[in-house]
């Protein structure tokens, strides 16, 4: 359920029966703080996962590990890459201006 936080406490309320008999797992996506948003008895019956974006040192990894993993990546193709161009790579991804 993406943005879980704009149901009203009616809305919130219609699931808790639900999630109570195991029927759904509900699983909710919000930007806001779930213990602001979400009515008590829904989110005591939920477990919260706070994620958290990437390192650029942590893209950079991925980057290379897709060019080089024969299994599940690109390494098969026998591609290099420049380390600039990896920078340039994962600060785009970040959304960062990519030049130096």
């Amino acid at each position: 359920m993406d943005e879980i936080h704009r149901f009203n406490k009616a809305q919130q309320d219609a699931f808790l029966p639900h999630v109570e008999s195991g029927l759904i797992t509900l699983i909710g996506a919000t930007t806001e703080n779930p213990s602001f948003e979400v009515i008590a008895p829904l989110l005591s019956r939920m477990r919260v996962l706070t994620l958290k974006p990437f390192t650029e040192e942590e893209l950079a990894v991925i980057v290379r590990s897709a060019l080089t993993d024969h299994e599940r990546g690109l390494g098969g193709l026998g591609l290099a890459i420049e380390p600039e161009a990896v920078v340039h790579i994962v600060r785009s991804a970040d959304g960062m201006p990519a030049g130096p």
